[in-house]
């Protein structure tokens, strides 16, 4: 939305209840799990942008979608001018206990970047259409990544099974360790 050329913003901090998994679905916007003391959630999104989250059954589900959808198919939006870069405000900070294993993780971006930090969990799903990912060392049982115009950048991947697929981006790592590893 905008008032006056200025767009305007939803944002929220909230503590959340224990969750295991963890389902992300963003469109534009950057995406930050972050070691803490409490499980908890922050955002700064654009309000034309349609925000929810919600724990149920020890699973953190967080979507955004656009407000102006028709049909559930066609979405329309507009892009401003003068933008150095579009939506660097915005972004979901997801807060983890230090040292918490998750579940089944799952963290789907259209355009923002995702930073993980250190994580550990059984299955780990990555899918940035448009944005960098970034991690520290990732621990887990199957971990599938697909990037389409991004960069993967870890210290360490450790799993039994890696896919990677990232058609125009670069991969910069130090150490990888698999059973069954794949790259696309």
């Amino acid at each position: 939305s905008q008032l006056n050329n200025k767009t305007v913003m939803q944002t929220g901090n909230k503590s959340l209840s224990e969750f295991q998994d963890m389902e992300v679905r963003l469109e534009y916007a950057d995406v930050e799990v972050i070691p803490s003391d409490h499980y908890g959630i922050e955002y700064c999104l654009d309000e034309k942008y349609k925000f929810t989250y919600h724990v149920e059954n020890k699973k953190l589900i967080a979507e955004q979608k656009s407000k102006y959808n028709i049909n559930g198919n066609l979405t329309f939006f507009s892009f401003g001018l003068n933008n150095d870069k579009m939506f660097s405000d915005e972004y979901v900070k997801i807060y983890i206990p230090e040292g918490c294993a998750l579940g089944n993780t799952s963290i789907k971006n259209e355009s923002g970047d995702i930073d993980l930090g250190n994580i550990n969990c059984d299955e780990l799903t990555i899918v940035d259409s448009y944005g960098d990912v970034n991690t520290g060392t990732i621990y887990c049982k199957t971990l599938d990544t697909t990037l389409d115009s991004g960069n993967l950048k870890f210290d360490e991947l450790s799993a039994d099974s890696i896919t990677i697929s990232n058609e125009y981006g670069n991969l910069e790592g130090d150490k990888i360790c698999g059973t069954n590893i794949t790259f696309d």
